[in-house]
């Protein structure tokens, strides 16, 4: 049991490193796109998916084993409703605050011309 106890304590901090290399490298991506000073929104997005995967799997594994299958469609829906939830609080606001269609636009009308 202890192996199976170091292998879920290995699994939790493999999901954050990896949550916390998506969220620098999704930040860096947004400053070279927006040209803007990164707010940590989009850290914040994947740091909380992580969180609540981590807490549904340990959920799932103390509470439901055995006693309540929730069906898989279900469980997709939750999962899809999720993500855009957080996606519309999270991650799209820093692209809408920064005009960023309408400056990628105004950049291909100049290229346009300039040709």
């Amino acid at each position: 049991m202890s192996i199976l106890c170091k292998f879920r304590v290995g699994y939790d901090h493999g999901s954050l490193a990896t949550s916390i290399a998506s969220c620098v490298s999704h930040e860096v991506l947004y400053v070279y796109l927006t040209r803007e000073t990164p707010t940590g929104e989009v850290a914040w997005f994947f740091v909380l998916h992580v969180v609540c995967t981590v807490v549904e799997v340990l959920v799932k594994k103390k509470t439901f084993v055995g006693r309540l299958r929730v069906r898989p469609i279900v469980s997709r829906l939750l999962i899809v409703g999720f993500v855009c939830v957080t996606a519309g609080w999270l991650f799209y606001p820093q692209l809408i605050r920064n005009n960023d269609k309408y400056r990628t636009c105004r950049q291909k009308k100049s290229i346009e011309l300039n040709n």
